[in-house]
């Protein structure tokens, strides 16, 4: 149990061809750093919605954010942002083994910023 807010916003009658444990093991992985590194007054929010060939899968939360310039770099193996370094406990495995995942069910996964404040994990799949 998380004890935090956890807002759906899921269109209904998705349908796509993933394996199981895989997508659980991603969402349960970001759904801990998004509860890691933002405030516990704030909820998260997860989202999915298909369109065409593709289904997003996203975890949004308002804590402190990825800098810029480490967005790209964030998915290598224990790498932590330069924010959270020495503050947030973590071996820095857990966003490789998520884009691992994403990458063995051939799919990617982005971070973008959320509004006003916070991070937006992605995870787009094949629906078939």
């Amino acid at each position: 149990s998380m004890g935090r807010e956890i807002q759906l916003e899921v269109q209904h009658h998705v349908i796509a061809q993933a394996n199981q444990d895989s997508v659980e093991q991603v969402l349960t992985s970001l759904l801990n750093n998004a509860q890691k590194y933002s405030p516990a007054d704030t909820p998260i929010t997860v989202k999915l919605a298909a369109v065409g060939k593709t289904l997003t899968l996203a975890v949004a939360d308002q804590g402190i954010g990825v800098p810029d310039a480490e967005k790209d770099v964030i998915f290598g193996r224990f790498y932590r942002t330069s924010n959270v370094r020495n503050t947030v406990a973590g071996n820095g495995l857990g966003l490789a083994i998520v884009h691992q995942l994403v990458t063995l069910s051939h799919g990617q996964i982005v971070v973008k910023d959320n509004q006003p404040q916070g991070s937006i994990f992605e995870v787009i799949l094949p629906r078939q």
